[in-house]
């Protein structure tokens, strides 16, 4: 109780310290304005700027603390920063809001006795330490009922908190109230800490995929790559996209004409007066618009200048033109390279990594022969070796355990969540080397190079029991502000009141 007293002491001297002044800071935005527009709401009560609301007070309590840091780093606090500051205050306001309707729903409210004993400690003389009548007179009855009303206010969140998460005060070892830990959670989570592993690694980029490859699947597919010189009218209604082939056709308007008229410019580049852009001029990107593919064959069998006749394609119906033959690839062309590596990443990246894959188990049965790192530095330059620091098997890197070192060894991106890697690298003995793995843009080699257990220290459990209070305190954060109570306007209102006049 002595814990709780301190503490409600510390907040309510800051409270009645607000109460003294007007709680909207002059230098906030609102501070210039007479209107308490509404920010949002809690079940259905209104979140304003009112003078002594929790909104207010919040506002007051996060503006005072960004203007010391402001001030101590010699700058002003922007309209951005007070954006941040309002979004911060509402939140405080809606759990403030949220606490005192549980608090009431539970039928629970401090005692008269609580509040006055609390209330005592503000009316001691500083010099004698002892309860001063005069200090206690000189309070106008105002100023006391005021006191009294936030002494019970904060007493009443306090409980609250402590009910779902528990209170500093303890019995035997566990904290009273609230969500308890299990010992034998703490150890099993500890002891999953102990064991620890580092690797070896070789990593075979996907982007190294070479050249010759390439050009080797685009000749086997030439037509794929087919460059075509084509103008295009494009629009959703089928009856006008007739009209304007049958106007075409009978001499009244030109392409050009009918594309400024009709087009709603799909497929085109922007005032190109309906020429097909460069996304959409190789055959495998023409196809890709087409609603039929066979329609291509339509569409290569035109002359140079023919137009063809209504076509249905993914974003409507569309009428084209032949400005040009089509031109056959050309596979010395860097272009053309490119455009054929990206139809490969694209549609047939199962080739790349059957390559890599390939080229790994190489690695690996070299490795086996010689030794890792001598197969290592005698491949070619499409391989890289990497050192990869210890850690301990922890799917979804939980800060609880040892992180898989996916945010400093890029070539390990998302392998904190990737079954099939954690399974294969915490499979292996000692000195033994991995089958190739597959990742998003590697393929890689392990072989494990130490593998350490540790027994668990009293100073980890406790860690791991502090981390869980706060995912559990951080998780039901979450949950409450994804209540469907809540109704959160303050970007709107700030923008519309604030944003909007500077």
């Amino acid at each position: 109780m002595k814990k709780t007293l301190l503490y409600v002491g510390s907040v309510i001297i800051l409270i009645l310290a607000a109460v003294t002044f007007i709680f909207i800071p002059s230098s906030s935005p609102f501070g210039r304005t007479n209107s308490s527009p509404v920010f949002g709401k809690y079940d259905g009560t209104p979140i304003q700027l009112t003078p002594g609301s929790d909104f207010a007070l919040a506002v007051k309590k996060y503006t005072d603390k960004a203007q010391k840091i402001a001030q101590e780093q010699g700058k002003e606090l922007s309209k951005y920063h007070y954006l941040q500051i309002y979004s911060n205050a509402f939140s405080e306001a809606v759990r403030s809001l949220a606490f005192k309707s549980e608090v009431k729903k539970s039928g629970y409210e401090p005692s008269s006795k609580l509040v006055s004993r609390i209330m005592l400690n503000y009316f001691i003389n500083p010099q004698t330490g002892k309860y001063d009548t005069q200090l206690y007179s000189l309070t106008s009855d105002a100023d006391k009922e005021s006191m009294r009303s936030g002494i019970k206010d904060d007493l009443s969140r306090i409980q609250y908190y402590e009910d779902i998460f528990g209170s500093e005060d303890k019995f035997g070892d566990s904290k009273l109230f609230g969500l308890k830990t299990s010992q034998k959670e703490i150890d099993f989570l500890a002891d999953m800490n102990t064991e620890k592993r580092s690797f070896e690694m070789v990593a075979f980029s996907k982007s190294a995929y070479p050249d010759s490859e390439v050009v080797s699947f685009a000749k086997e597919h030439e037509e794929y790559f087919k460059k075509f010189s084509l103008s295009a009218i494009t629009t959703e209604d089928e009856s006008i996209a007739k009209k304007a082939s049958s106007q075409l056709s009978n001499g009244e308007r030109t392409f050009e004409d009918a594309y400024s008229e009709y087009s709603e410019k799909y497929y085109t580049d922007p005032d190109s007066q309906g020429k097909l852009s460069v996304s959409h001029s190789y055959q495998y990107q023409l196809k890709n618009i087409l609603e039929n593919e066979s329609d291509i064959n339509t569409i290569e069998a035109l002359k140079k200048g023919a137009v063809s006749g209504v076509i249905k394609t993914k974003q409507g119906y569309t009428i084209f033109r032949k400005d040009a033959d089509e031109t056959a690839p050309d596979f010395a062309n860097t272009e053309t390279i490119d455009v054929a590596r990206t139809y490969i990443k694209t549609n047939e990246s199962s080739l790349i990594e059957d390559y890599f894959i390939e080229k790994a188990k190489q690695f690996v049965s070299n490795a086996k022969s010689v030794g890792f790192a001598e197969a290592a530095a005698n491949d070619d330059n499409s391989i890289k070796s990497i050192f990869v620091p210890e850690f301990a098997l922890n799917y979804g890197n939980s800060p609880i355990l040892a992180k898989v070192p996916s945010d400093t060894i890029s070539e390990l991106a998302s392998t904190s969540t990737n079954e099939d890697f954690l399974t294969k690298a915490f499979s292996l003995k000692y000195g033994e080397i991995s089958e190739p793995i597959a990742l998003e843009n590697n393929v890689i080699v392990l072989k494990l190079s130490s593998q350490t257990k540790d027994a668990s220290t009293e100073e980890s459990k406790d860690l791991i029991k502090t981390s869980i209070t706060s995912f559990d305190q951080n998780d039901g954060a979450n949950v409450f502000f994804d209540s469907p109570k809540i109704e959160n306007n303050v970007y709107k209102v700030y923008f519309e009141n604030y944003m909007q006049d500077n």
